[in-house]
C-alpha cells in the first residue's frame, strides 16, 4: 500500500501526479487504476490488461462495464460509500474483455481527497480452493456411507460431542428421534462389552495416546453387532488430553466371514493332510508360508518348520542339473501363467526324487505377483519306469546313440525355438563310404564293433551342444546350432573329414574309411524336420557323385531367394574390397521454405551379378555374420570424406545422418571410432548425425543412454529412428539427450486416411516442440500428406514427395541450389504407361503364380518356386508382383506357371522394367515367344477378354484370396 499512501497524501491528485508516481504505480503487483469521484477512469496500471484485458486507451469501457452493467448495482452501492470517504472491500466477478471467461474479483475501493484508487484482486486460485475443499468434503461423506463409517468428536472439557450421520445409521437410531451423547451412547454397548468399553477410554486418558479396539452394539432394533472404533487424541497446552476423535466401522460381515473362513480352512486342513501330495501357500509381499500340508515334509524328508523359517529352502534341494531349468520355468510366474513341470531333488535323507511340481501364481490389479499356491507331487517311480521305456524307444540299441525318432523330435524343438529368436541350424547327414566292404569281408561282429568306435570319436571331437544321431545302418546325422553363416557348417565338414580318416584299430585291423557329407540348413532349405533330412540326403547324393570323402551344400531345388541369398552371403565380405558399396543421400527438407536443412546416408550394394541390391536384403546379412561392423564404419568414414570435400569447394553443407546398427553401437571402440574417424575428415562434430532406433534402446537402455552421454559430448548429434515402431516409452525422450525425432513412414502412410494416425502425428509434432526436440516425417509421397504436416508445422520433410536417395553428385548439385521444390506428378504412372506397347488386360482379380529362374548368366539353372502374383496382362507381356528384389538384365530368363480358366498357363521371358513400392517389387515382363508360341496364347487371351467383360474374376484360375502383402510375405 505503499503507492497508495504517497497518492492519499497529495494536496492535487491531478493526472500530473499520477504521472510523478508512474513508475510505482505501474510496476505495482496488484490490478489497480484511479477513478475521479463520478466514475471516470484517470490512469490504469499494466497488471489490469493481463487481468482483465482492459488497454489505457479503454479506460471509458472499463468504468462502463464496471460501474453500469446488470450487475453493477453491488459496485455502484461499494463506490457510493467509497466517495463518503470509507474504505470498503467486497466479492463481485468480471468478464475478461477479449476471451469473455469470468474472473472472480476481490475489489477495494481507497477514497483520497479527490480520487479513489481501486485494487482488483484475482479471487481464481482461492474459488478453486474452496471448490476443491467442497469437493473432497462430499467425497469423504460418500466414502464413509459406502464403507459404513462415521466419525464422531468429543471435547471433554466442555463435555460437548459431535456425531455424524452415518454413527446414527450404525447405531440404528434417528438423529431426531434421540440425540447420543458420551453418557447414553453407553446404553447401546453390549452388555458383557461395557466394561471393556470403559477401560479402554480409560487407557486414552492416562496414556495419552491413540487406541483401536473392537466391541459389540446392541442396536436400536435389537439386532448385535460388531464395530471397530479408531481413536485419537489432542493434547492442550498442559499436556491433557484436551478432545478425543475417531471413527466407528460396522465389520460384522467381516467376522462372521473369518469365522467360516476358519471352519473351511480347518477343512481343508485335514484333508490335505490325507493326500499323497504336499500342498502350500506363499505370501510373495510377507515372504511367508501361509499353509504347508503334512505331505510336503513327507517329500522333502525336514520338517514343516523348516519351510516356515525359510520359504525358499525347497530350492536348496533341488539337484544341481535340474536348478537353471527350474529357475526357468519359475520366471513364467510373474506374468501369472501356471507352470507345472518336473524335476529332481536329493531330499532330506540323502535320497534322489522326481517331483511333479504344479503352481498357481496370483497377480493383483496391477498385475504384481502377490501370491502363489502349490500342489508337489512324487513321482519317482513312474518316471524310472519311464526314463528306462523312453530311453529304449530313443537311442540306437548299438551306439547308444539318439536314433532317427530323436533326430526329429530334436529337430522340431530346435525349429521352435529358432523361429522365436531369429537363428539358423545345419544338418549334416553322413554316410560311410564303403562300409559296405568291411561288414563283407571281415564279417557284421567288426563291423558293429567299428560303428561303437566311430561314434565315440564322432561324439568325442564334436562340442557338447552339437547333436549327433545314428539315423540307420552306416547313416548318421549331425545338427549344428546357432551358426552365423553357411561357413560356419563348412568348416566343421571340413575337420570331420579329416578326423575320420585317421585309421580305426579294431581288434587286429587297422581299417581307413571316409566319410562323405550332405548338408542342409534351417531356415532356408527347409522349415520341419523332415525337408530338412531329405534335402541333406540330397545334397549327399551329390556328394557320393562327386567322388565321395566330400561334402556337399543342398542346391539342387533351391528356390529363387534361397539362390539369391547363397550368392549374397557368399560375395557380401568382398564388397568393400572390390569397392561395390556405394552411398546415397536422401534430402531432409523444411517445408516452409524449401531449403534443404539435411540428408540420411542410405548404403547400397552394386552386387556385379544381381544389380542393385537394397539394404533390406543385406544388411540382416551382415549382421548375422559380423560384417556390419566393417559396413558401418565404411559408410561413416565415406560421409564425413565427403562432407569435408565439399566444404573444401565451397559448397554450403548440412548435417548427415548415419544409421547405426544396434550391434556396432554397443562395441567398446565405437565411441573412439566415431570421434577418430571425424578428426581424420577435418570436420566440425555437428555436421553428423547417428540414428538409432528403438530396439537399440529398448534392449540396452543403460548401456545406450551412457553411449550417447560421450557422443553429446563430443559434439555428436542423436536421432531416434523409426519412433513409434516398438514398444518405446516416452520416457525415453525424456531420460536420453535425443537431437531428433523422426516419426515412422507407416503413421505417415495413413495420415488423411485414419483419424487414429492423423491424432499420432499431431501428437508427436507437438510434444517434439513442447522438449525442444527437432521433428523428421519419414517416407512423405504425396501433396496431401505434406499439406497435413505443413498445417502442422513439421519441422522437416523425408521423402519421395521431394526426392529419392540421390548420388553423392546429385546431392552436391542439390546443395549448390540450397533449394527442392515437391514433386507435382507421379511420375510411377506415367513411366510405366509409356513402357506398354500393347492392349493389357487388368485383372481385379489378380492371379497366384509359381515363379522361378530358369536361366542366370546364360546358364541354366533348376530352382524350386517362389511366389508370385499377376496383375494384369497382354499379348506381349504380364505385370507382376513379388518380395524378390530381381535384377534387370537379358541374360536371366524367368519362367511363370498359373491356372487360367481350367488350363495351366507358362510364361517365359524376362524382366523390363521394375518398381519398388512399399517393401514390395513390381516388374514389367517381356514374354520371349516365337510366332507359333504367341499363335497358341493368343486363343487364351481373347477368352480373358471376354470373360473380363461379362464379370471381373476368371474361374477355374489361380485367383489371389487374400492381400498380396499377406500373401507373398508367408509364401516367400
Amino acid at each position: 500500500m505503499g503507492l497508495l499512501n504517497l497518492l492519499s497524501n497529495k494536496k492535487d491528485t491531478t493526472p500530473e501526479v499520477v504521472e510523478e508516481f508512474y513508475t510505482l504505480f505501474t510496476d505495482y503487483p496488484e490490478a489497480i487504476f484511479i477513478t475521479d469521484f463520478e466514475g471516470k477512469v484517470i490512469s490504469l496500471n499494466h497488471e489490469i490488461t493481463s487481468l482483465l484485458g482492459y488497454r489505457k486507451r479503454e479506460a471509458e469501457l472499463l468504468a462502463n462495464d464496471l460501474f453500469q452493467s446488470k450487475k453493477s448495482e453491488k459496485v455502484r452501492h461499494h463506490f457510493r460509500k467509497a466517495t463518503q470517504g470509507y474504505k470498503t472491500t467486497f466479492d463481485t466477478a468480471m468478464r475478461h474483455k477479449k476471451s469473455g471467461k469470468e474472473i472472480p474479483l476481490q475489489i477495494t475501493f481507497i477514497p483520497s481527497e479527490t480520487s479513489i484508487f481501486v485494487i482488483c484482486k484475482d479471487m481464481t486460485t482461492v474459488k478453486t480452493f474452496e471448490n476443491k475443499i467442497t469437493h473432497i468434503s462430499n467425497q469423504l461423506e460418500n466414502s464413509q456411507r459406502v464403507t459404513n463409517i462415521g466419525n464422531w468428536e468429543y471435547d471433554i472439557k466442555t463435555n460437548r460431542t459431535y456425531w455424524n450421520k452415518q454413527v446414527y445409521e450404525i447405531v440404528g437410531i434417528e438423529k431426531d428421534v434421540f440425540e447420543l451423547n458420551w453418557e447414553n451412547i453407553l446404553e447401546y454397548v453390549y452388555p458383557q462389552d461395557k466394561r471393556t468399553y470403559r477401560k479402554n477410554f480409560q487407557k486414552i486418558l492416562d496414556e495419552k495416546t491413540e487406541l483401536d479396539f473392537e466391541h459389540r452394539i446392541v442396536r436400536g432394533d435389537g439386532k448385535v453387532r460388531f464395530v471397530f472404533v479408531r481413536t485419537n487424541v489432542i493434547l492442550d497446552e498442559e499436556g491433557e488430553v484436551d478432545r478425543i476423535f475417531g471413527t466407528i466401522q460396522d465389520i460384522t460381515e467381516q467376522r462372521e466371514l473369518e469365522s467360516k473362513l476358519e471352519q473351511s480352512e480347518e477343512r481343508f486342513q485335514s484333508v490335505s493332510d490325507r493326500l499323497a501330495a504336499g500342498i502350500w501357500s506363499y505370501d510373495i509381499h510377507a515372504n511367508e508360508i501361509t499353509f504347508c500340508s503334512k505331505g510336503v515334509r513327507e517329500i522333502y524328508g525336514v520338517s514343516i518348520e523348516s519351510f516356515k523359517e525359510n520359504p525358499l529352502v525347497w530350492k536348496e534341494f533341488i539337484l544341481e542339473d535340474d536348478r537353471e531349468q527350474v529357475e526357468k520355468k519359475q520366471l513364467q510366474l510373474a506374468t501369472g501363467e501356471e507352470i507345472n513341470h518336473q524335476y529332481r531333488i536329493i531330499d532330506g535323507k540323502g535320497q534322489l526324487k522326481w517331483l511333479d511340481d504344479q503352481t498357481i501364481p496370483h497377480l493383483d490389479q496391477d498385475g504384481n505377483l502377490v501370491q502363489l499356491d502349490g500342489i508337489v507331487r512324487d513321482i519317482t517311480e513312474r518316471m524310472d519306469y519311464t526314463e528306462s521305456l523312453a530311453y529304449i524307444a530313443d537311442h540306437d540299441y548299438l551306439t547308444n546313440l539318439p536314433n532317427r525318432r530323436f533326430c526329429e523330435r530334436k529337430l522340431s524343438e530346435l525349429i521352435q525355438n529358432a523361429a522365436d529368436r531369429n537363428m539358423k541350424f545345419a544338418v549334416f547327414y553322413l554316410n560311410l563310404d564303403r562300409f559296405k566292404y568291411i561288414n563283407d569281408t571281415l564279417g557284421q561282429e567288426i563291423g558293429d564293433k567299428f560303428l561303437v568306435s566311430f561314434s565315440k570319436r564322432l561324439r568325442k571331437y564334436l562340442s557338447s551342444d552339437t547333436f549327433l544321431a545314428r539315423i540307420g545302418g552306416d547313416e548318421f546325422t549331425i545338427i549344428m546350432n546357432n551358426i552365423s553363416s553357411l561357413e560356419n557348417a563348412i568348416k566343421l565338414a571340413n575337420e570331420i573329414i579329416r578326423e575320420i580318416e585317421k585309421p580305426f584299430y579294431i581288434e587286429d585291423y587297422e581299417l581307413f574309411v571316409t566319410t562323405s557329407i550332405g548338408i542342409s540348413t534351417y531356415p532356408k532349405d527347409g522349415k520341419d524336420p523332415h525337408t530338412l533330412i531329405r534335402n541333406a540326403d540330397a545334397a549327399l547324393y551329390k556328394a557320393k557323385e562327386g567322388g565321395r570323402n566330400d561334402w556337399r551344400i543342398f542346391s539342387p531345388s533351391m528356390n529363387v531367394e534361397s539362390f539369391k541369398q547363397y550368392h549374397l552371403e557368399r560375395d557380401l565380405r568382398k564388397s568393400i574390397i572390390n569397392e561395390e558399396l556405394y552411398v546415397h543421400y536422401q534430402p531432409k527438407v523444411n517445408p516452409k521454405t524449401s531449403k534443404i536443412v539435411g540428408a540420411e546416408a542410405l548404403v547400397r550394394w552394386n552386387h556385379p551379378e544381381w544389380g542393385i541390391v537394397s539394404p533390406g536384403e543385406f544388411i540382416p546379412l551382415a549382421e548375422e555374420n559380423g560384417f556390419i561392423f566393417k559396413i558401418g564404419d565404411w559408410v561413416l568414414k565415406d560421409v564425413c570424406e565427403t562432407l569435408a570435400q565439399w566444404q573444401k569447394q565451397g559448397i554450403p553443407v548440412v548435417p548427415v545422418s548415419v544409421n547405426v546398427s544396434p550391434k556396432r553401437l554397443l562395441k567398446t571402440d565405437f565411441v573412439k571410432t566415431v570421434q577418430q574417424t571425424i578428426h581424420e575428415a577435418g570436420i566440425e562434430p555437428m555436421l553428423i548425425e547417428l540414428e538409432l532406433t528403438e530396439q537399440t534402446i529398448i534392449k540396452n537402455t543403460e548401456a545406450t543412454k551412457n553411449i550417447i552421454t560421450e557422443l553429446k559430448a563430443l559434439g555428436v548429434k542423436i536421432a531416434l529412428d523409426d519412433f513409434g515402431t516398438g514398444y518405446s516409452s516416452l520416457s525415453y525422450l525424456k531420460d536420453l539427450d535425443i537431437d531428433t525425432l523422426k516419426i515412422d513412414k507407416s503413421f505417415i502412410d495413413g495420415i488423411t486416411l485414419e483419424s487414429t494416425n492423423d491424432a499420432i502425428v499431431k501428437s508427436l509434432i507437438f510434444l517434439s516442440k513442447e522438449i525442444d526436440i527437432n521433428i523428421v516425417a519419414e517416407g512423405v509421397e504425396t501433396k496431401e500428406q505434406l499439406t497435413f504436416l505443413l498445417q502442422q508445422e513439421c519441422q522437416q520433410i523425408q521423402g519421395y514427395i521431394y526426392s529419392r536417395p540421390v548420388s553423392e553428385t546429385r546431392l552436391e548439385s542439390l546443395l549448390k541450389k540450397e533449394v527442392i521444390q515437391p514433386l507435382q506428378t507421379n511420375a510411377l504412372n506415367e513411366a510405366i504407361e509409356n513402357r506398354r506397347k500393347y492392349f493389357r488386360a487388368k485383372l481385379d482379380y489378380p492371379l497366384t503364380a509359381d515363379m522361378t529362374i530358369i536361366k542366370f548368366m546364360n546358364k541354366d539353372v533348376k530352382l524350386g518356386s517362389s511366389k508370385a502374383i499377376i496383375e494384369d496382362m497382354s499379348i506381349g507381356g504380364l505385370k507382376y508382383v513379388t518380395s524378390i528384389n530381381l535384377p534387370i538384365r537379358n541374360d536371366m530368363m524367368i519362367q511363370f506357371s498359373t491356372m487360367i480358366m481350367g488350363k495351366e498357363v507358362k510364361f517365359v521371358g524376362r524382366n523390363a522394367w521394375k518398381f519398388e513400392i512399399d517393401g514390395l517389387y513390381e516388374y514389367g515382363f517381356e514374354y520371349t515367344f516365337n510366332e507359333a508360341e504367341r499363335d497358341r496364347f493368343a486363343p487364351i487371351f481373347n477368352k480373358v477378354i471376354l470373360q473380363l467383360k461379362e464379370g471381373a474374376m476368371l474361374p477355374d484360375s489361380s485367383i489371389l484370396l487374400e492381400s498380396k502383402y499377406d500373401y507373398l510375405k508367408s509364401m516367400n
